[in-house]
């Protein structure tokens, strides 16, 4: 057995073999003083109480829920109107065919579906 020192400071006794591997990744040292327990044991008496058990009735408790007004289908809001949609952002002129196509489908213009960008782009800017 042999005595290195662990990076934490304490020395414990190991094979020669793993002291060897231990001491070359240079994370653990040789010693000369023999292992010595640095943590002694403690040992604790631990006094429980007893509690006295008290029997107690089982009690179900039911929740009901409150009655919801039902609304007859003849009788419901219609449907929300639509939202105005957000603004839609002009694509930069250098912005690809696809971006000129949707900006344009957004504002309702109609292109041919093999239109260029330049065209599509010449749709957008007469109809803005």
């Amino acid at each position: 057995m042999v005595a290195i020192k662990g990076p934490n400071g304490v020395v414990v006794d190991v094979p020669g073999s793993i002291a060897s591997g231990l001491v070359r990744s240079g994370q653990h040292f040789y010693v000369s003083a023999p292992a010595t327990s640095a943590v002694e044991p403690v040992v604790e008496t631990v006094v429980q109480e007893t509690v006295p058990v008290v029997e107690t009735p089982v009690v179900s408790v039911v929740a009901v829920p409150e009655q919801s007004a039902i609304v007859p289908a003849s009788d419901a809001p219609a449907e929300a109107p639509a939202q105005p949609a957000a603004p839609v952002e002009a694509p930069r002129g250098n912005a690809s065919r696809d971006e000129f196509a949707a900006y344009a489908t957004a504002l309702g213009i109609e292109f041919d579906a093999e239109a260029s960008r330049d065209e599509i782009r010449a749709l957008v800017a007469g109809k803005e």
